[in-house]
């Protein structure tokens, strides 16, 4: 091989570097971009992962006060049959029985008027237990 083949050759090898170089700035371009863009959405998370945490400890703090406002109301609570009789109580009116409906309760002596056999039994039920089945 001549001076001058050589010579050739070692420009033909630095141009084939050259290019070979232009590719691996590219690259290290492109790897430059994705990292700043992966360090962004690290940091992104980061402040999105702390706002959630914030956010779960004031849940939980609200489910505790919430939790025990149900526990002292439920400590506190009285049956509305001891509410209304409290009432009546206070005003000096006798508490009539009634169902949670509202109607009065003579399931009891209704049957009982019922199973009576003759008219004569009936009738002395009725006069007897009248103004209970009524709610008088």
């Amino acid at each position: 091989m001549t001076l001058e083949e050589k010579l050739t050759a070692a420009e033909a090898r630095i141009a084939e570097l050259e290019t070979q170089l232009e590719a691996e700035r590219a690259t290290v371009t492109t790897l430059r971009e994705q990292l700043t863009q992966a360090e962004t959405s690290q940091a992104e998370e980061s402040a999105l992962v702390t706002q959630l945490q914030g956010d779960l400890k004031q849940a939980r703090q609200q489910h505790q006060d919430a939790q025990a406002t149900v526990e002292r109301l439920q400590s506190e609570a009285k049956t509305a049959e001891a509410r209304a009789a409290e009432i009546c109580a206070s005003v000096g009116v006798e508490p009539q029985p009634v169902t949670a409906q509202g109607a009065p309760e003579t399931g009891d002596l209704t049957e009982q008027l019922k199973a009576q056999k003759t008219p004569a039994e009936q009738t002395a039920f009725w006069r007897k237990y009248k103004d209970k089945i009524l709610g008088h």
